[in-house]
């Protein structure tokens, strides 16, 4: 979703649509991080030998949760001091419950007739 931004940022290009996505061309030469307040979405479909399983993920900043399962909990974890995951935050604080509450509207979102994941 940013990289089409991105691209057209690089290629000069102004006056575009609006867009969900946003560039990141400055955060690639290291001219700031303006994003990173933003709640970032993924959402991952397995098949074959994994089930047809759907992973979901937010984060924000250098937080992030993670669900494995739709049965499973939340993972939550740290990127700045753990960037592999290795250590889930027990403690679930604010900006754990924010970012539960928005992965679970994405959720909700995207499983609305007519709408695509994405």
């Amino acid at each position: 979703m940013d990289l089409f931004p991105t691209v057209c940022e690089v290629a000069g290009l102004k006056d575009l649509p609006e867009l969900d996505g946003r560039s990141f061309y400055k955060s690639m030469l290291n001219a700031g991080n303006e994003h990173s307040n933003r709640t970032l979405f993924w959402m991952r479909k397995e098949g074959g030998n994994y089930g047809g399983g759907t992973y979901y993920a937010a984060r924000k900043g250098f937080y992030k949760i993670l669900q494995q399962d739709p049965k499973d909990s939340f993972h939550y974890f740290d990127l700045k001091s753990d960037p592999f995951e290795q250590r889930e935050i027990l403690k679930k604080d604010a900006i754990f419950w924010e970012l539960e509450k928005a992965l679970k509207a994405h959720q909700d979102d995207i499983s609305l007739p007519g709408c695509h994941p994405g």
